[in-house]
């Protein structure tokens, strides 16, 4: 696939307002079909939105202007090759978007540690920068369940792929996004420019 150019890149006026965006490694297309199997499935019980797009957080979020966020993403995306995870168990969380997750061990954490060395060196820190090294999670289910409702979620991933609590997978794919906090669904969330690691 080739590289996708940001969709405004043309608008120089936009590309200088700061906005909120965030970065996100997307999965190999059989691995994201399963998450998404299993997403569903959860979804089916426990409501909540779907998960468009399954990922693993990268980046975010961080308030730029799409001229830096694009510059910067780059950067970042020069210093890092594929990203080797293992997933090692399901868990849950009080967060929305992580209520019920695969807890992911990258296999080399440096990489986190150079991403996160270019975000420092352009001084964006204080945006409130995260990376997977900080919490490596992929979300089966978004939502605001009582603590014995995420403990079924927890159990019914098991049910629907009995093995997805132990698999490994490459992520050789970044994604920046422009972000609305207010939208939890994500729809509106709009996809800025997509890079492959090498």
């Amino acid at each position: 696939m080739a590289n996708l150019e940001p969709t405004t890149a043309g608008n120089h006026v936009a590309a200088k307002i700061p906005y909120r965006y965030v970065a996100w490694g997307l999965l190999p297309d059989p691995v994201s079909r399963r998450v998404h199997n299993v997403t569903e499935g959860l979804r089916a019980e426990f409501g909540g939105p779907e998960i468009m797009v399954p990922h693993v957080p990268i980046l975010g979020s961080i308030i730029l202007t799409e001229e830096d966020a694009v510059r910067t993403f780059r950067q970042a995306c020069e210093v890092v090759g594929p990203i080797h995870c293992n997933v090692t168990h399901v868990t849950t969380s009080p967060f929305y978007y992580q209520c019920v997750h695969l807890f992911i061990d990258p296999d080399d954490k440096v990489v986190y540690h150079d991403l996160f060395l270019v975000m420092h060196e352009h001084d964006y820190m204080e945006f409130g920068f995260c990376t997977i090294g900080i919490m490596p999670q992929l979300s089966l289910l978004w939502g605001e369940l009582t603590d014995e409702e995420k403990e079924r979620a927890q159990e019914q991933v098991s049910l629907l792929d009995e093995t997805i609590t132990s698999f490994n997978f490459t992520i050789d794919r970044l994604a920046l996004y422009k972000c609305n906090d207010e939208d939890r669904t994500q729809h509106s969330w709009e996809k800025i420019l997509e890079l492959h690691l090498h």
